[in-house]
This record gives C-alpha cells, structure tokens and sequence, in this order.
C-alpha cells in the first residue's frame, strides 16, 4: 500500500490531489495521508473526505514536523471527528493516547518522530502503543550512518506485532529504508504528491511518480528479485539510480537500484544481507574503505588499492574496480585519431578514482605523475602503482585527467589546474560528469586541448560493473549510453 501525503494549504488543491488517486494504476493500491495541518481551512475535513480514495487523516505539532498552530483541544477534535466522517482512519502521537481513548482499533496509526537522532528507547515506544491497542505503529527518526537503520529494523523484529509496523529513517541515509520498505518489515510505503506543499512538509520522502515509474514500474509495489545500489557519503548525487533503474525498466529487468548514504562502512556487510543487496556501486569516499571489507579481492582492484564494484553473493562479498576501464577505453580510443603531444600524463587527484586513472595510464605507456592536494596521499599512491608523485608539471602535459570533486556539484566553478597548463595537442578528461562541461572542459576545449567528458567514463566503468552485477547480461551498450544521456538531462532539469 502507498500512502501519498497530501499537503496542499488550499481545501482546492488538496481535492485536487486526491482526485488523481482515484481511478487508473492507483486505484485500490493507494491511501491518502490529508495534513490537516497544512490546510488554511481545518474545518473542511468533514467535505475532503467525500473521495472514494481511502484516507488517513493526520493532524502534526509543530514539534512533530507539522503546522498545526490551534489549540491542543482543537487538534484532537479533528481527529475524533475525523473517525464519524468517513476517514479510513487517524494518525496520532504516540505520547497523547492514553489522553484519546477514542484512538483505538484497528483504524488507528501512532506514530513517533525524532528528527534528531534514533534514541534508545525504541522497543519502549513500540510496546507502549501496541499496548495501548492501536492497529498500526509508525517510527521515524533521524537515521545518521547505517548501524542507526540496523537499529530501527531490530526493533521492528522484537516489536509484539512486527508485521504492523511502519519504520523508517530521515535524512538521506534513511533513504533505501523507504525505497526498500519490504526489507524493513512494512507493508506501507509513504510518498510525496507532487507540489511544494508537500515537500515541505514531507522532506525526503519519494515522489508517487518517482516511486512508481522510476522504482518500480509495477504499481502494486512487489519486492524486487534484485536490489542494487550506490555507496558514498552524498550517494544521492549519483546518478546511477537514474541510470540503472531506467535501464531495468526498459529490459523488464525485475530489478531496483538505490542510494545508499553513509559517512562511513561500519556495518555495510550488515546492511547489504537486511536489504537483500546484490550489487553496489562505490563512489566518495570509500573506494578505498571497503577493500578490507572483502572476501575477495580482483587483482586490479588490489593493485589500485580501491573498489568502486562490489558484489555480494551467498555471504561472499566480492571487490573490482571498473573505473580502470572507464579511463582506458575512452582514452584509447582518442589516441587511435590524435596525435598526442607527448608521452606524459598528469594525474589530478590521489582518491581511488584517480588511482585507476593512474594505473590505466601507466598500462597504456604514459609517464604519469600524480598531483594531490595532500602531497603524502599521491606519495603513497605513486608508490604503490609504480608512478611519479609531485607539483604540478611547468609546462602542458599530453594527458590531464581530473579526479578530484573540483568542478563536479560540490565546486562548480572550480578548475584543478592553473590555464598555462592547457593547450593544443593535449587530451584532457574530467570524472566528474555533473555538470556535463565542467569549468575545466570548457578551459581545456578553448585552449585548443580535445576533451573527454566524465559521461563518457561513466558510462564505460557503469558496463563493466553491470556485468559484475548480473552475469550473463547482453551486451547493454547503446542503451545504456542512452541511459545516462537522459538521467543527465534530468538533472540538469531539476
């Protein structure tokens, strides 16, 4: 079941709102939550829900994330009066039942929010509102690295009716708990209607149009045979849920792909068996963290010294690295039609993408320097691949390569290297593939130098990695060009 917010201040537009849910692919598949308090006229409850679509009438303090700014007094009465209009059913606070003795039964939902933290008292929060004989129980709380989701999903198991309780994280390592709502023990599932209203007031929760035609293209919402995803510290600035989830769709693969957040892996192996996860891309900044984590590590990504694959299968987990050929196959490919200056290349950057960016080079013949912010890291990666660590060069090198953050998202505007090292004759490539030209491109392109955007790598390790994923796949290229061609211009869009 999908329970999609409604939001809207004007008694209008929340009909509105509900008027989509009524027939087509929602139809028996969808409740609605109406915020009463978001609503200018609370008093219109009563005609709201004169809709045939089911709906849950919710009414939040300002301390639960709501608007309500009437009494106390006022609130409750809406939602005891709610009950003899028509509404499914009421959504309240745990802490105020025993001062409701009319929220009882099976049409009953309470909830608990904590918007800071997962506190301690989980099993304590549950078992008070079960006892108190509601039907359902929600928690959500703030969720900031994994052990915190692995937290919530025990105290679903140890829960008196666990198959009754809606559980999930804020914030964008509680993402894949929403998204993955089958492996937290729920049945529901909650979503944004679309509008500002109810972003506001329902911050991180998926779009219905989002849930439904990029997650799952099945509305009744089963649990994916295959889950995939990303790992990084801001994983929801990857596009690859965009990508891969498009390129299921299109193969009818029954198949899901998710951001997974977290500043950190302490309990990744954990994660990866509660989400049922087969697959995981690795991003910022833990292609090298995850190594120790493996059972087995490929031989590339052992001598790289990082992992952006990893697959998880029967309680092995497995680590690759494609970004190696991410970097070698658009890279080769230029040289079989241009004349290169030189044989040096510079590498920018000593993370894990820039280590396979330094590996690949080297493969193809280059005499390649790496250049860091942190003069110790591209030391000891230099070391460890076979390769030069230092300043940056005097004079343009044949090959730049960027594999820093700067003039990805996090720094637009910025460009690695002063403009008296790019010219003509030159070959310089960006990782970064958001924005589509970056500031070192578009310097690099004016300077005479041919460029290689970072869709181009993305593209090529995404190939890769997908046939680490799912074995036995049919060569996927042209779809998957196109795949990420399109999630680009989506989020360039947004």
């Amino acid at each position: 079941m999908i329970i999609v917010v409604i939001a809207e201040s004007s008694v209008e537009a929340a009909r509105a709102r509900l008027a989509t849910l009524e027939g087509g692919p929602f139809k028996g598949r969808v409740m609605a939550e109406l915020r009463v308090d978001a609503l200018d006229e609370p008093e219109a409850v009563e005609d709201l829900l004169r809709t045939p679509v089911p709906v849950l009438v919710t009414c939040r303090r300002l301390r639960d994330g709501g608007r309500w700014r009437g009494t106390e007094d006022d609130r409750r009465r809406v939602l005891e009066q709610a009950m003899g209009w028509g509404a499914w059913g009421i959504d309240v606070e745990v802490d105020v039942l025993p001062e409701l003795p009319f929220a009882r039964g099976e049409r009953v939902v309470a909830s608990f929010h904590e918007f800071n933290s997962t506190p301690a008292e989980l099993d304590e929060i549950l078992a008070t509102a079960f006892d108190a004989g509601v039907g359902r129980a929600k928690l959500v709380t703030r969720v900031r690295d994994l052990t915190d989701v692995l937290r919530l999903r025990r105290a679903v198991k140890r829960a008196q009716h666990p198959d009754r309780v809606v559980a999930f994280g804020l914030g964008p390592v509680g993402v894949p708990t929403r998204l993955l709502f089958h492996r937290m023990g729920a049945s529901w599932v909650y979503a944004q209607a679309s509008g500002p209203e109810a972003a506001s007031l329902a911050p991180g929760l998926p779009r219905l149009q989002e849930l439904t035609d990029l997650y799952y293209p099945d509305p009744s919402l089963p649990e994916p045979v295959a889950v995939f995803g990303v790992l990084g510290d801001r994983a929801e600035d990857s596009i690859g849920s965009l990508v891969f989830n498009r390129l299921f769709r299109e193969r009818r693969m029954p198949a899901v792909y998710v951001p997974i957040s977290s500043p950190g892996v302490v309990g990744l192996r954990e994660a990866l068996r509660l989400f049922g996860v087969r697959g995981l891309s690795v991003t910022i900044p833990h292609k090298e963290a995850v190594l120790p984590l493996a059972d087995q590590v490929h031989d590339l990504a052992r001598r790289i010294g990082a992992a952006n694959t990893l697959v998880y299968d029967e309680g092995q987990l497995r680590a690759f690295n494609t970004d190696y050929h991410g970097v070698m196959e658009p890279i080769g490919a230029v040289r079989k039609t241009t004349d290169l200056r030189d044989r040096r290349a510079l590498i920018l950057g000593a993370g894990g993408a820039a280590r396979a960016a330094a590996a690949a080079l080297s493969d193809m013949g280059f005499s390649t320097l790496i250049h860091a912010r942190t003069p110790e890291r591209a030391q000891a990666a230099a070391r460890s691949l076979g390769v030069e660590a230092g300043p940056l060069p005097t004079s343009p090198p044949a090959v730049i390569v960027n594999g820093t953050p700067v003039g990805g998202p996090r720094d637009p505007e910025g460009i690695p290297v002063p403009g008296e090292l790019l010219g003509t004759g030159q070959l310089v490539m960006d990782m970064n593939y958001l924005p589509r030209r970056t500031a070192l491109l578009t310097a690099a392109e004016a300077a005479g130098a041919t460029v290689i955007e970072g869709a181009a790598m993305y593209t090529v390790q995404a190939r890769h990695q997908l046939h680490h994923f799912w074995a036995g796949l049919p060569d996927v290229s042209e779809q998957l060009k196109e795949a990420v061609h399109w999630a680009m211009a989506q989020r360039a869009s947004s």
